[in-house]
């Protein structure tokens, strides 16, 4: 079996909120997985949702977080991960809050906020996982199967 491949990215929020960033890691992974227009714009979508949620919830202004993108024969993985700050929930917290709001219906919901993690990228992922950081942050890892 061959070694699994894997892109790595690091960045704050002022030069991940520039597109060009956007697309440089959308196509940098639709390129190596072969994906069709669809499944890039979806795990297009998966990242920049995991990565605002890193920047908002898990980051303290001018932190950078980091991102690798792990290609194998039949999946890709993706882990997005920050460094923590003061009143960031712990993963145990945020894990029961995503499952909580996964069992929600979303047409009863008025909020513009809180859907990305339930809807997106658990409708568009296989895996959802997420992890204490030993240095501190969490870690959120998705699973795609091909």
């Amino acid at each position: 079996m061959p070694a699994p491949r894997a892109l790595r990215f690091s960045f704050s929020r002022e030069s991940y909120s520039q597109a060009r960033i956007r697309e440089l890691i959308a196509n940098a992974a639709s390129n190596v997985a072969g994906f069709a227009e669809r499944q890039r714009d979806r795990i297009c979508s998966v990242i920049d949702e995991l990565c605002q949620n890193a920047f908002e919830h898990g980051s303290m202004p001018g932190a950078e977080i980091g991102v690798e993108i792990i290609f194998r024969d039949d999946e890709i993985e993706i882990l997005v991960e920050d460094r923590g700050k003061d009143g960031a929930l712990p993963a145990a917290e945020v894990e029961e809050l995503f499952n909580k709001r996964r069992q929600e219906d979303p047409t009863a919901s008025t909020s513009k906020r809180g859907r990305g993690l339930p809807r997106i990228v658990a409708n568009w992922t296989d895996s959802v996982f997420f992890e204490d950081r030993d240095g501190g942050g969490l870690q959120v890892r998705v699973i795609k199967k091909f």
